[in-house]
């Protein structure tokens, strides 16, 4: 399912970091405290910077770590998977209210996945290429129509 592609000559089409939602930060906010409270009978000022750094890292590391959806004229990357132009098939857009059947129930074992537990829609596309044994891509999305209208554009 991965080929090698020249990067040079491969504008993006459409390019999406599917950061996690707000409410997956809030929870950073008891990083500083809980790293104060720690240190602080050793050293105060040490449990300040860790508690500040530590929230910092935690928050970069969580957008940095964050899946990079690429579509291009040749390949369509999704995280560190990359998928030839000419194997995808039809695009549909996934609503929130039938994203949960679509990850459960309905979900095929072999189809590829990558889901961002904050982002509720998601994006099915499927392969058309008969020898790989993948049914389908289902992954998450903040722009599924815009994505899936760009797939469905160029077919």
């Amino acid at each position: 399912m991965t080929t090698p592609v020249n990067e040079s000559q491969n504008q993006a089409i459409y390019r999406e970091r599917v950061v996690p939602g707000a409410g997956a930060f809030i929870p950073l906010a008891l990083i500083a405290p809980t790293a104060f409270l720690t240190l602080s009978p050793i050293n105060a000022e040490l449990g300040v910077f860790i508690g500040i750094f530590g929230t910092a890292l935690v928050i970069a590391l969580l957008i940095w770590l964050s899946p990079v959806i690429e579509l291009t004229d040749e390949t369509l990357s999704v995280g560190k998977a990359k998928i030839p132009r000419e194997a995808l098939g039809l695009a549909t857009p996934i609503e929130a209210a039938n994203a949960f059947s679509e990850r459960g129930p309905k979900l095929n074992a072999l189809a590829f996945i990558r889901f961002q537990p904050t982002v509720k829609t998601l994006i099915k596309i499927e392969i058309t290429d008969p020898q790989d044994p993948t049914p389908y891509l289902l992954f998450s999305t903040r722009r599924a129509e815009t994505l899936s209208k760009a797939i469905n554009g160029l077919v």
